[in-house]
């Protein structure tokens, strides 16, 4: 379940649906608490994972803040949901993402 410590090991491919949005995030690397990746090939920056809480940034011209939630449901599927907003923007857009690969495989 968990990477170093008690932080959640993110590494790995997700399908993910931005706004209705589907594509695949990948998580390349995690050094501690912190990760990186792309999604819709490009750049995920400034990933901070505390607890079950998640938050990156879409590196794009109109950058993209995510944040949200991880869970693991008692069949060792992972998932992670919440909101993004656009910067300049006071929209806020659901996501979600699914871990191709359960916990321990």
């Amino acid at each position: 379940l968990f990477a170093q410590g008690n932080l959640y090991d993110l590494r790995g491919n997700w399908n993910h649906d931005g706004n209705g949005r589907r594509t695949k995030l990948i998580v390349k690397e995690q050094q501690g608490n912190k990760s990186s990746g792309t999604m819709h090939g490009n750049p995920l920056i400034n990933g901070v994972i505390s607890g079950n809480k998640v938050t990156f940034t879409r590196d794009i011209p109109q950058r993209q803040d995510y944040t949200g939630t991880i869970t693991v449901d008692s069949d060792g599927n992972v998932r992670m949901s919440g909101t993004f907003t656009p910067v300049g923007s006071n929209s806020l857009y659901k996501w979600n993402s699914e871990k191709l690969n359960k916990w321990g495989v």
